[in-house]
């Protein structure tokens, strides 16, 4: 049996139902529907609908093995993140223990090395390449807790689609005779695969607006770089990063932008490679308000003071229940860029940009919070 991603990020997702293990009954009933009570090869997982190397290249050591430099897969799962429970000792510098990982990802092996600190949010740091399932987690967390948690990126998304199926199977009772693989590892071992497959079920992804919203609603970063693969392989039958950059630079030039120094290394802006600049953001916002996807583009951004990364910005002031924006923050960068209506009534497409400041990054947040509530309040 195989399973082939089409390339949704959703499948599993907590962001998109809380019965994330909904889909395996689904395709267990199928299975069964069709009088299968035995399989004498293995489940297999396929992702070969976008290309394999999951991490562009221009992402750093220290962020691909967190969740928020999850990967992407055709065929991806539960958000390609897993969950480290830690119990803290009491003491500053006391050792830490993992009670729980979850979901199991099957031959995962970590190297725990967090200690207690009187420190109050996640301040550890988990190293780890793709496909690899050897993992270091080292740095604080907070002293005299249980369950703490820590995410980090799934190892192999398309591995444990195809060991949470096979061993689903297995537990109701069906004889599975091969152990789950991938069409990834299975050709590393020189096999190869018949081209007939009989398709018996499918399931479908949310809207493409559903997933926009929530890319640009919580800065998933994990759905913006399928979403750049998506468009690579629409565009040019490749799902690659780099298909994806260039469809990317082509599209906003035929939409009459200047794209010299504007430079698209992957799809979140995770990659220390990019450049662009707050008029490059202006311009596309400005052509997207005249687009026909003005609407739910602009609804998946954050509201000040009401939604998303902004739910606690700006409120009781002019801006509140008016602005709207996309936030971008990694070490030492700061930026912002939305929309904004002026107290008389004029509408403004806005962007800005720190970078390499020298404040604290909460020192900086409530200065373009001020920056923001200046322009709702502008006369003119």
């Amino acid at each position: 049996i195989y399973i082939k991603g089409g390339g949704d990020p959703s499948l599993g997702s907590r962001f998109f139902s809380k019965k994330i293990n909904l889909f395996k009954k689904e395709w267990f009933d199928a299975i069964r529907k069709l009088g299968i009570d035995s399989i004498t090869g293995s489940v297999i997982g396929d992702a070969t609908w976008f290309k394999d190397d999951m991490i562009p290249t221009t992402w750093i050591w220290g962020d691909i093995g967190n969740y928020y430099g999850a990967g992407p897969s055709g065929l991806s799962i539960y958000d390609n993140t897993f969950y480290l429970d830690f119990t803290s000792g009491p003491k500053s510098g006391d050792p830490t223990e993992i009670t729980c990982i979850r979901p199991y990802v099957p031959g995962l092996n970590v190297d725990n090395r967090v200690v207690s600190a009187n420190i109050r949010n996640d301040q550890a740091y988990i190293f780890g390449a793709p496909y690899n399932q050897n993992r270091i987690i080292q740095g604080r967390i907070p002293k005299n807790k249980e369950n703490f948690e820590v995410k980090g990126a799934m190892p192999d998304p398309a591995y444990q689609a195809a060991w949470e199926l096979s061993w689903l199977l297995i537990d109701s009772g069906l004889v599975v005779n091969g152990v789950p693989t991938t069409v990834r590892r299975s050709r590393a071992k020189g096999q190869e695969f018949e081209a007939k497959r009989i398709r018996f079920h499918e399931h479908r992804s949310p809207s493409l607006s559903q997933i926009i919203y929530w890319t640009n609603m919580l800065s998933i970063n994990l759905y913006a770089e399928h979403l750049l693969r998506a468009l690579a392989k629409r565009k040019y039958k490749d799902g690659s990063n780099f298909s994806g950059t260039v469809a990317i630079g082509k599209h906003w030039e035929a939409k009459g932008i200047n794209t010299i120094g504007l430079h698209v290394n992957d799809g979140s802006g995770l990659s220390r490679y990019n450049a662009i600049s707050a008029e490059h953001l202006t311009r596309i916002l400005a052509s997207m308000d005249s687009s026909k996807y003005s609407k739910s583009f602009k609804s998946s951004l954050p509201i000040a003071g009401r939604s998303g990364t902004l739910k606690n910005m700006c409120k009781g002031t002019s801006a509140e229940g008016n602005l709207r924006a996309k936030s971008g923050t990694m070490s030492r960068v700061k930026s912002y860029a939305g929309y904004v209506t002026t107290k008389s009534k004029r509408r403004l497409a806005f962007s800005v940009m720190i970078n390499n400041h020298s404040c604290t990054g909460q020192e900086l947040k409530k200065k373009l919070e001020r920056l923001m509530v200046t322009m709702a309040s502008y006369p003119k």
